[in-house]
């Protein structure tokens, strides 16, 4: 979060008091992330299920399902953050931005 925040303090106050919901969903969505692909390396991406006697076998496991849609979520979050970015900001700032997209 402060790495984005620090990012958009040269932009006009309208445009940051905007984007501050965005700020903090995907600094959030960050970290569940981090989490649920923690989850994921030690568990694997799929859990057994029975359902009865005679119905079982494998599928997505809970948390691999909710990485797919955190993921989703979050890279329309970073997308709509990116877009936001005015043109009034310099190149220095725009590069800075466009390397922690990159990154993270």
């Amino acid at each position: 979060k402060e790495k984005l925040d620090n990012i958009v303090s040269n932009m006009p106050a309208n445009k940051v008091e905007l984007m501050q919901g965005l700020i903090a969903d995907a600094s959030f969505m960050a970290e569940q992330l981090e989490i649920l692909r923690n989850h994921i390396t030690v568990n694997g991406w799929s859990e057994q299920y029975k359902n009865g006697q005679n119905q079982y076998g494998k599928k997505e496991s809970v948390e691999a399902a909710a990485y797919h849609k955190t993921l989703k979520l979050y890279t329309t979050v970073i997308k709509q953050l990116s877009d936001q970015i005015d043109k009034t900001i310099d190149n220095n700032t725009n590069d800075e931005l466009l390397e922690f997209l990159r990154n993270n």
